[in-house]
C-alpha cells in the first residue's frame, strides 16, 4: 500500500511541478520575480519528494541562482554538439550535449 501510495504522490507533484513552470513562463515578461518564486517552489517539492525535473525544466532555470530564464534573461549557443546556455543576471554557463 505505502508503495502505491508513494507512486501517486510523485506523480502529484510532477503535476505540480509542470504547473508551476507554466506559471513561470506566463509571468516571465509582467512579473520576473513571481517566475522566480514558482521556480524555486517547483524545486522544493521536488527535492522533497525526491521528483527529479524533467530535461525541459532544467533548461529553463539557472543552476547557480535558481532563477527562470525568460528568453530575455538567457544566451543560447550552439556549438560542436553542445547547447551552450548562458544566465544574464549571474552569468552562469551550462553546457548540455544535443547529439
Amino acid at each position: 500500500m505505502k508503495r502505491r501510495q508513494a507512486h501517486v504522490l510523485k506523480d502529484i507533484a510532477r503535476q505540480r511541478m509542470e504547473r508551476l513552470f507554466e506559471l513561470a513562463r506566463a509571468n516571465a515578461g509582467t512579473h520576473p520575480e513571481r517566475s522566480d518564486r514558482y521556480v524555486e517552489l517547483a524545486l522544493k517539492i521536488g527535492m522533497r519528494l525526491r521528483v527529479r525535473p524533467t530535461r525541459e525544466m532544467k533548461r529553463m532555470f539557472c543552476k547557480n541562482c535558481r532563477g527562470y530564464l525568460s528568453p530575455a534573461q538567457r544566451m543560447v549557443r550552439l556549438r560542436d554538439g553542445i547547447l551552450v546556455i548562458k544566465c544574464m543576471r549571474c552569468g552562469h554557463i551550462s553546457r548540455m550535449r544535443y547529439r
